[in-house]
């Protein structure tokens, strides 16, 4: 692990559109179990259960964040609270920068998959960096100061312009 001293971080947050699409989620997810409650007879379990899982996983994705962070040693990619993605600097091939349209590139923002080896770490379009593995596997990772970015992990990763 790293010392704990942050050459680099980014806290991400949804855009607005998406935003608002997650309050509605959520309302909604109270309505639903509104409506469970509602209807259910017997035992009440498993309307409580449901009912936790559904308010559970909306406000998780209301709360949402992107966090990018860089120390001496890694590259973490974290959307807090559900997901974890270290990636050691010593792994990284290169690094280059670019651009990245979300919806267009990896169809919604968030850790996207696109195939088995590109992966995209958006929370809005525009400036971007792109991390190639020596596996092979590139993470696009969207950034507002994209370019610093990439600065800070080729000179972490020690890696030649």
């Amino acid at each position: 692990m790293g010392n704990n001293v942050y050459h680099y971080r980014r806290v991400l947050r949804p855009p607005k559109a998406m935003k608002v699409l997650l309050w509605v989620l959520f309302a909604e997810s109270f309505v639903v179990a509104g409506i469970m409650w509602l209807l259910a007879t017997g035992s009440m379990w498993v309307p409580a259960v449901v009912t936790v899982l559904i308010l559970g996983f909306s406000s998780a994705m209301l709360t949402s964040r992107g966090v990018i962070t860089v120390d001496d040693t890694t590259l973490r990619l974290a959307m807090t609270p559900v997901f974890r993605k270290t990636i050691p600097l010593a792994d990284v091939a290169s690094v280059e920068p670019g651009t990245v349209d979300p919806w267009a590139d990896f169809s919604g923002w968030g850790y996207k998959s696109r195939g088995k080896d590109l992966v995209g770490f958006l929370f809005d379009s525009g400036p971007a960096a792109r991390v190639t593995t020596r596996a092979g596997r590139t993470y696009v990772i969207a950034a507002p100061d994209a370019d610093r970015l990439v600065e800070v992990l080729r000179q972490q990763a020690s890696l030649r312009v």
